[in-house]
């Protein structure tokens, strides 16, 4: 019986070391957490290239230092929003809930962009300087993730302008590829996890054969 019991916990113990953690997952809306302490809320799901998010972050950045202060959400995809999927392809609907939202750490302007459009506040109430400055601007040319920064960026430049801080048109930096092997990061996370499973089976077989197999002196003969 002690036997049987060892060898119980041990199988549960191996359960429970190998067995993969659980992904995080966004509770609420993700963007009134990130802008609560950034500037910028890029989509996450498919996520834009790491040239075109930091080309936008630049971009708000240059207009801080020229006096002209802004929080950005760029969604594109019902994901982004977390808890309020309600909102997409509703930019300034979105735009008025998200600028409640910030209110207990943000009282200046917010942009928000969208495949739909842009919208924009400033501190609980309309934005009617930004929406006047973007009201010639083309929504982006569609709704994959780069598409969308990239309108971010120019719509951000806009917004500066019509307040006379002028934002210099900044490069997008080309896209560094790194040499692949295999067949890629989900084929190497397989091949981690086997190896990890694995090891993991060799410990139990030895902590089994260890319970079945070591004596325990229970059936050695009672001297005469």
């Amino acid at each position: 019986m002690r036997g049987f019991a060892a060898l119980v916990f041990a199988v549960l113990a191996a359960a429970v070391v190998l067995q993969p953690a659980a992904p995080a997952r966004a509770d609420g809306d993700p963007c009134s957490d990130y802008l609560l302490v950034g500037s910028l809320c890029p989509p996450n799901n498919p996520r834009p290239s790491q040239p075109q998010i930091d080309r936008t972050q630049k971009t708000i950045d240059a207009a801080k230092q020229g006096g002209y202060q802004i929080r950005v959400a760029v969604i594109g995809s019902p994901t982004d929003l977390g808890s309020v999927p309600v909102f997409f392809g509703r930019p300034a609907p979105y735009a008025k809930f998200l600028d409640a939202e910030l209110q207990s750490a943000w009282t200046g302007k917010l942009l928000v962009v969208m495949a739909a459009g842009y919208g924009v506040r400033e501190h609980t109430k309309p934005y009617l300087a930004g929406v006047k400055a973007l009201k010639g601007l083309p929504p982006p040319a569609n709704g994959t993730p780069d598409a969308l920064m990239a309108a971010a960026t120019v719509a951000v430049r806009k917004l500066a302008a019509s307040e006379g801080v002028k934002v210099p048109v900044i490069p997008l930096a080309k896209t560094v590829t790194p040499p692949t092997t295999g067949s890629g990061s989900g084929s190497t996370s397989f091949v981690k996890y086997a190896l990890l499973l694995a090891a993991g089976l060799l410990v139990l077989g030895v902590i089994v054969a260890a319970i079945l197999f070591w004596p325990d002196g229970e059936d050695e003969p009672e001297p005469d």
